[in-house]
């Protein structure tokens, strides 16, 4: 997944806020897990644990997410992801846990 931080989203260093960081990686784990799952299945987060790196500056150039299912069980889908911005230097790095719920 690919998007351009705005630079009204930055705090007053310029960087984009922590929390948007992980919105938008946890996006790109979000479809990672459901080109796996039955589409009749849902499933939600359970855990979520960031790691910063750098800050993730905020201008005209977008910065990519990627989601990546690690393994699943019958209840569980373990995942992570990063936030890789222009330079190709990785920003954060996510660690999921989400809930699978069957229809």
């Amino acid at each position: 997944m690919r998007t351009v931080p705005r630079l009204e989203w930055a705090s007053a260093y310029g960087a984009l806020h922590g929390g948007a960081v992980g919105l938008f990686i946890h996006r790109a784990i979000h479809y990672a897990i459901g080109s796996i799952m039955a589409p009749e299945a849902t499933h939600h987060g359970v855990s979520l644990a960031i790691s910063y790196l750098r800050p993730a500056v905020c201008g005209d150039e977008p910065v990519e997410c990627v989601g990546t299912v690690i393994g699943t069980s019958k209840r569980f889908v373990h995942s992570e992801g990063q936030l890789i911005m222009p330079s190709g230097k990785v920003a954060a790095r996510v660690q999921a846990v989400h809930a699978i719920t069957p229809s």
